[in-house]
């Protein structure tokens, strides 16, 4: 699954989770005649499957809604937590968040030069872009490598050069040209395929062209 639709999936199962906790603290308050935040304590319980078993409903209809926060929540709440420890644990969410760090936001790339990788020749080729004048942008594997580049004063983003969504990112559609540095011939093949998937609709008017 890719980084964006694990996201946008694991959105949707915390957006379940929090409409279950406000029904549960509604009916339970309504209900059992708890406050607030004892309807939203006993909510929580039922669904991170704590049960201290200090609060419990007590009418009929309230134990019907204990038991379909059981049934329900517990599979939501177990879910979201096993995502969330997976994406950590990837360290995506990181990698995304440092990217948007370096890029200081997606708004401002328009005909900028994006560089794939990070070694003497892709030094080489940004160094000689900036004399020039040019907006450069690259995409490096490493944290390590994008913190070399943000010291020697370019923007970098964290990402993978064989995933779409990394090109997407870096604003591959606004993009004057793509440069590809990588060592590995195949990474670069794999990045040129990626970049056409995004611009090949536009034809003739996309400003991007591989190098």
């Amino acid at each position: 699954m890719s980084m964006e639709r694990t996201l946008r999936t694991l959105w949707i199962v915390v957006g379940v989770l929090l409409l279950l906790v406000a029904v549960g603290t509604v009916s339970f308050h309504l209900l059992e005649g708890l406050d607030f935040f004892d309807s939203l304590y006993l909510t929580v319980t039922i669904l991170s499957t704590v049960g201290f078993g200090d609060i419990v409903p007590e009418t009929a209809l309230g134990k019907v809604i204990y038991m379909g926060l059981v049934l329900t929540g517990v599979g939501v709440f177990g879910y979201a937590v096993s995502s969330i420890a997976s994406i950590m644990a990837e360290r995506s969410i990181f990698k995304l968040a440092r990217g948007f760090f370096f890029l200081g936001g997606e708004g401002r790339l328009r005909n900028h030069v994006i560089v794939v990788g990070w070694n003497e020749l892709s030094k080489a080729v940004c160094s000689e872009l900036r004399v020039n004048g040019y907006n450069v942008v690259l995409v490096v594997e490493r944290d390590e490598d994008a913190r070399e580049a943000s010291k020697a004063g370019y923007d970098a983003l964290v990402g993978s050069p064989l995933e779409e969504a990394t090109y997407r990112h870096v604003g591959v559609e606004n993009a004057r040209a793509v440069v590809l540095t990588e060592d590995d011939p195949s990474k670069n093949l794999m990045a040129i395929l990626r970049i056409r998937e995004i611009i090949g609709g536009r034809g003739s008017s996309s400003p991007a062209a591989t190098i």
